[in-house]
């Protein structure tokens, strides 16, 4: 990590499981664990690791979940609000470092998203 770099998150991800990123900015980016060339791979202790989603500027990472088959999670932002979502229809799996897509407008009515966590049943 660089000056200034806090962790967001720490997980253990499963073979065959993708992970999911967002932002404060109401972003968000699904990348396969287990693709060589588009997921994450195993490094050494003194590796800096790779960049998971391209941030705009002012905007910074506020959670992350395992996802598997079509998980849904829930999108929390600062003034109370929820958003319910399907990550197998509102994602698409992309490589790592992209821009991810918009899960969630954030607006001065409802505040930046907080958090973000896997929810089971309806």
């Amino acid at each position: 990590m660089e000056e200034g770099d806090r962790l967001a998150q720490v997980m253990v991800g499963e073979p065959g499981t993708d992970i999911l990123i967002a932002t404060k900015g109401g972003k968000g980016i699904l990348i396969p664990m287990d693709d060589p060339d588009k997921g994450f791979r195993s490094m050494g202790r003194t590796a800096s690791g790779v960049k998971g989603i391209k941030l705009a500027p002012n905007d910074l990472v506020v959670g992350a979940e395992t996802i598997q088959d079509e998980d849904f999670v829930a999108v929390i932002t600062a003034r109370g609000y929820g958003k319910r979502v399907n990550t197998g229809k509102d994602f698409r799996l992309q490589g790592r470092g992209g821009q991810g897509v918009r899960i969630l407008k954030a607006a001065e009515k409802i505040g930046p998203v907080v958090s973000v966590i896997k929810v089971t049943g309806s």
